[in-house]
């Protein structure tokens, strides 16, 4: 090996420690990832290549290198390169972090992860730039089946820029004034009108379409609806028994909650059709469970979008909408508790956040 050729794969090797490259000839693009694993941060991306050798000299271009090189940095580096926002990311996890609750630090520490996963190779001048609060919003939406986590996901953002504002590392904090998912409040008149969710059934692929239809009949929350278990469900007592997610998140120390479901004619009809080739009710079309609330979102809200429905809905809307029906069609406050694994006391509260006066009205104009 000649000089000339030991200093370039030194170099190369140098600039480019870890990092995972995938060849997609569908697409005539290298992609370019911090390092190899689930949920790697894409680095770059060489495109319009014929082969995949033909990417791998395109990268040995000094300005593409050094650009490639300073994104790889600010993953692999102990200290990321200034200017972006995994720099300020680091900063505050060492200088803020510190001065918050150990239960705090580990809440904001899995959301400063996703915020660097999605928004760590943007410099701190570009998220000021116009454009860049719709790209937050579409971020925060992404996350819209999940809205508690959606909204501190969001709140820990706000927080990270106001800590870049404070040291004058930013000027303006794009991330403030963004409208709250999970606020009951907000979101407690907006229902799914029957019409869409027939049309919706209609648009989505067999395993989604499962999955809507329990939510519908189920009122459970996305995320308990994805882990919804087969030995759940009591076909001898007639109805579902599910620990919801959010009673064990909120306080493990205290008493679980659980959803009671009445085995309706409807939903006995939707579980005989749901395949027994998993532990969980709901399953994709590989056959496997949805692997969380986000991943059921993704699959149902894009195709409704695409075809004209449900454009301003979230899918968490429809717990809001059974609820509002459970009261409507009579259902006492206590029968509501148990049906959508409220704590004991809490139905009165809900009945006036979910009872929705354009509806009963609907309804009132069908009955008559």
């Amino acid at each position: 090996m000649t000089r000339k050729q030991t200093s370039r794969t030194s170099t190369r090797r140098l600039d480019f420690p870890g990092m995972h490259k995938v060849w997609s000839p569908a697409t005539s693009t290298l992609y370019l990832y911090a390092y190899k694993g689930k949920g790697a941060p894409r680095v770059g991306k060489i495109e319009g290549c014929a082969t995949k050798a033909e990417a791998l000299k395109r990268l040995e271009d000094p300005q593409t290198a050094g650009r490639i090189a300073g994104r790889l940095s600010l993953f692999t580096s102990s200290r990321p390169a200034p200017g972006f926002i995994a720099a300020l990311i680091a900063d505050y996890k060492r200088e803020h972090l510190p001065t918050m609750a150990d239960s705090t630090q580990k809440l904001y520490l899995s959301h400063l992860n996703e915020i660097q996963r999605v928004f760590g190779t943007t410099s701190l001048a570009a998220i000021q730039k116009t454009g860049a609060k719709a790209r937050i919003k579409k971020w925060h939406k992404s996350m819209a089946a999940t809205p508690n986590k959606a909204d501190k996901a969001l709140t820990t953002l706000v927080g990270l820029f106001n800590f870049g504002k404070d040291r004058e590392d930013m000027q303006t904090n794009p991330a403030a004034g963004i409208s709250r998912l999970s606020e009951i409040g907000a979101r407690a008149e907006i229902t799914w009108p029957e019409a869409t969710y027939i049309a919706a059934r209609g648009a989505l692929t067999p395993s989604c379409e499962r999955a809507l239809r329990l939510l519908w009949l189920t009122g459970l929350r996305p995320a308990d609806a994805a882990q919804l278990r087969w030995n759940e469900v009591l076909w001898d007592k007639g109805d579902i028994k599910r620990r919801t997610n959010k009673s064990v998140k909120k306080d493990p120390s205290k008493k679980p909650l659980y959803a009671r479901i009445p085995l309706t004619p409807e939903l006995r009809e939707l579980l005989n059709e749901c395949p027994r080739n998993a532990t969980t009710v709901l399953t994709t079309e590989k056959g496997g469970p949805f692997k969380s609330a986000n991943s059921m979102n993704n699959g149902i809200m894009p195709k409704l979008r695409k075809h004209g429905l449900a454009k301003d809905l979230h899918l968490h809307d429809i717990r809001g909408t059974r609820a509002t029906l459970h009261f409507l069609n009579g259902c006492s406050d206590e029968q509501a508790e148990r049906y959508m694994g409220w704590a004991p006391g809490q139905g009165a509260r809900m009945r006036g956040i979910y009872v929705n006066a354009d509806l009963l009205a609907e309804m009132e104009a069908k009955a008559g």
